[in-house]
């Protein structure tokens, strides 16, 4: 999964690239500087990006210690043209003055356009498809740790006792809890003696449930609760880490509305 948004993000900044390349065709075309073709537009796009990179990966190493923020900024900005000025050049003869109005309307529609279809496509990717969370605690430990960066996939609603979830505040607040899904809409369950009892049409008689995940199986610590039963679309959750979990044993089973997505991965592990 991980290698899978690694290509997506790959796949990403080279239509970036082609989209930039067109901003530079339509700019050059309309300030009547040259007649560049698109294939010219992508090379000079292209090479003038990559080199400039470079320029302001330097630039920083050396300065940034020795010079205030908004100098390398400067510095940056102008290796920058000069870097445009010189790959346009190879191409066109086009004086510093003509580089300077070209680079300077090219640079400024690009940033604002290319910033604007990249938020877009974050917004679209966070509201659709997965959905980034900081750990913050130990409630989910061992499993998830204090500071583990992770992805929530909101595009899958096939919900299975044992996935771990994320979910809204019960009371509607701006908070959100990461739990692991116990008991299944329309099920009967039970703590009773520090474990999960399962009540269903296999186990009618209820069966413990087996929690390898558990620092130690059997640290559901609650007081034995009667049985419980899960409405159509409620799901009983717990944390990992049952000593320092505030979950369904707090505020009951959640409806399924207040799901925003299912354990992917983690992107970074503390």
């Amino acid at each position: 999964m991980f290698m899978l948004i690694i290509l997506l993000a790959i796949i990403f900044g080279l239509l970036m690239f082609l989209f930039d390349a067109l901003i530079l065709q339509i700019v050059v075309k309309k300030l009547k500087v040259a007649e560049l073709t698109y294939k010219k537009a992508l090379i000079i796009s292209i090479i003038f990006k990559v080199i400039s990179s470079i320029f302001a990966v330097i630039i920083g190493a050396i300065f940034t210690s020795l010079i205030p923020n908004f100098l390398i900024y400067v510095l940056t900005a102008v290796a920058s043209y000069f870097v445009f000025h010189k790959v346009f050049y190879k191409y066109f003869k086009t004086s510093l003055k003509a580089s300077l109005k070209t680079y300077i309307v090219y640079q400024v529609i690009s940033i604002i356009l290319i910033s604007a279809v990249s938020l877009a496509v974050i917004v679209s990717v966070r509201a659709f498809i997965f959905q980034p969370y900081y750990i913050t605690g130990s409630a989910m430990s061992p499993t998830l740790n204090n500071h583990d960066y992770t992805f929530f996939k909101e595009f899958d609603k096939n919900y299975q006792r044992g996935d771990i979830i994320i979910h809204r505040d019960t009371k509607g607040g701006a908070n959100v809890l990461v739990k692991r899904i116990i008991g299944l809409p329309g099920e009967k369950m039970q703590i009773k003696d520090g474990k999960v009892y399962i009540y269903n049409v296999s186990t009618p008689n209820g069966e413990a449930l087996v929690e390898p995940y558990l620092v130690s199986n059997i640290n559901t610590v609650a007081v034995d609760e009667g049985i419980i039963t899960l409405g159509e679309n409620q799901y009983y959750v717990l944390g990992d880490n049952r000593t320092a979990s505030l979950d369904s044993r707090i505020y009951g089973p959640i409806n399924k509305s207040l799901i925003i997505g299912k354990y992917w991965l983690t992107g970074i592990k503390n």
